[in-house]
């Protein structure tokens, strides 16, 4: 009996020990929170797909090609800026995503009267730019005129990944013992949603950074044209209350970044991606990676469950298993960024369930393989004339379980013929004969056997079924019957 539980029991530790190491291995790769660009083009994908409709109190005031092409070539005077503020009186909050860092040696007076109409506007917001977001150690901002006009100013920095894409924004920065904080977030707290920036700057992560909540692809914004506003096409009513952001969307002109949601090669404008931040702090959104701990819990429990099906169930089922694993990780991700705001980055535990099938099934085999050695070996011990026939060899460590396979098949065969061999004799014995294993159960009968059970009215033996008592009624005599009765115990 040892030899039969011990290779079952080497397999159920090989099998737990592999549990562990591959919900480990997923575990560690999954506390790092994302393995690069195969978790950003996931993420990528999640974000195109939980888009939200544009905020109706967002409005962008695009430079464009017909603004260009009516007004001139760039940069305009400054008074046009002047009278566009005049004419968007009523807002709530505007923010001029322009840099006004030098004085105009041409027209000297436009700062003055540019300065004037930002301050009777009373809410408008001016871009200030960072050397770095990570310790900055200087800003370049407005010329000091404007600088004091200004309802409030804020930096425009964009944080770009190592791929050039934009998915993330830095909140807030400090400088020389001063808090910076975004454009988006000045916007807010000039027009009277202070709250709203305070809820973001919580959901912020340590750093002052959030994923940002992306609400459509380019142009999802309510854009108009500057010349538009400027000529006054758009009703003091139509912009009342409005967030009004100022900024380049000339081709060739501005500033153009690749996000999650820009599908083609221009990108997204620095100044749309200043609304979609804007719109996400009035939504109350902001996208986080979890805790590193809550990711690796995420990463290992798909992998523990991928190898549970493998142990309990058989390979096609298994396979299946995991493939709906591979389903459902990715819906996890989706559904958590969609409705808890949380990116749990799935390529750990996508990398640890796709490890689970071909490691378990290797273990598999290597487990078979030894359960067949071990039974060609005890064939070999019990039964050296089966062997020998058969023309089985031991193929040593380095055989194929093919081989392994062809090697137990021509030994069972011999067994087989020989078992064959030993009916065909009993058959042809004159005396009702049965053969009973050391449970008591019958594997051989002969055919007189079988007509001395008809003969007596009785139901033959059938073979593999307890035949003990059939003693009784087939031996009259007590003691003789005691005595085969200890003899088959």
């Amino acid at each position: 009996m040892a030899d039969a539980a011990d290779p079952q029991d080497r397999t159920s530790r090989s099998g737990l020990w592999l549990t562990v190491a591959l919900a480990v291995f997923a575990a560690i790769l999954g506390s790092f929170n994302g393995l690069g660009r195969f978790d950003q083009i996931l993420y990528d994908r999640a974000v195109s797909v939980t888009g939200r409709a544009a905020d109706p109190d967002i409005l962008i005031v695009a430079i464009d090609d017909a603004s260009i092409a009516a007004l001139g070539h760039w940069p305009w005077r400054r008074a046009v800026h002047a009278a566009l503020l005049d004419r968007l009186q009523g807002t709530r909050a505007v923010a001029l995503d322009l840099i006004f860092a030098e004085p105009d040696m041409a027209n000297p007076s436009d700062d003055r009267i540019l300065a004037d109409s930002i301050r009777r506007h009373g809410r408008t917001i001016l871009p200030v730019v960072l050397d770095r977001l990570d310790h900055p150690t200087a800003v370049n901002g407005p010329i000091p005129g404007m600088a004091q006009a200004a309802a409030s100013m804020g930096f425009i920095n964009a944080r770009i990944d190592p791929d050039g894409v934009v998915r993330e924004a830095t909140l807030s920065a400090r400088l020389e013992g001063r808090r910076w904080n975004h454009l988006a977030m000045s916007m807010l707290e000039v027009g009277g949603e202070a709250k709203q920036a305070q809820q973001l700057f919580k959901r912020a992560a340590p750093d002052g950074s959030i994923l940002i909540p992306y609400a459509g692809p380019t142009a999802h914004t309510r854009t108009v044209s500057y010349l538009s506003v400027l000529r006054g096409d758009l009703s003091p009513e139509e912009l009342r209350g409005k967030y009004v952001l100022v900024g380049a969307w000339a081709t060739g002109l501005g500033d153009a970044y690749p996000t999650p949601v820009s599908h083609d090669v221009s990108g997204m404008s620095g100044v749309e991606i200043i609304a979609n931040l804007l719109h996400a702090a009035r939504d109350d959104i902001a996208y986080q990676p979890p805790p590193a701990w809550c990711n690796a819990l995420f990463s290992a429990l798909p992998v523990l469950l991928a190898c549970l099906a493998l142990w309990r169930l058989s390979p096609k089922r298994a396979l299946l298993v995991s493939f709906a694993l591979f389903i459902a990780i990715l819906l996890a991700s989706l559904l958590l960024l969609a409705f808890a705001y949380y990116w749990f980055a799935p390529a750990a535990a996508l990398l640890g369930v796709a490890l689970c099938y071909p490691l378990w099934s290797w273990r598999s085999q290597e487990a078979a393989l030894r359960y067949m050695d071990n039974e060609l070996r005890r064939l070999q011990r019990e039964y050296p004339p089966v062997l020998n026939e058969a023309g089985a060899q031991n193929a040593g460590p380095s055989a194929s379980l093919e081989s392994r396979v062809g090697e137990l098949r021509r030994a069972l065969a011999r067994v087989r013929n020989l078992r064959r061999f030993l009916a065909d004799g009993l058959d042809g014995m004159p005396d009702a004969t049965l053969v009973f294993d050391q449970d008591g159960r019958m594997q051989f009968r002969n055919q007189a056997a079988i007509m001395y059970f008809q003969r007596l009215g009785m139901r033959p033996p059938r073979v593999g079924r307890p035949a003990t008592h059939l003693l009784e009624k087939t031996i009259s005599d007590p003691a003789t019957r005691q005595r085969v009765a200890e003899a088959l115990s």
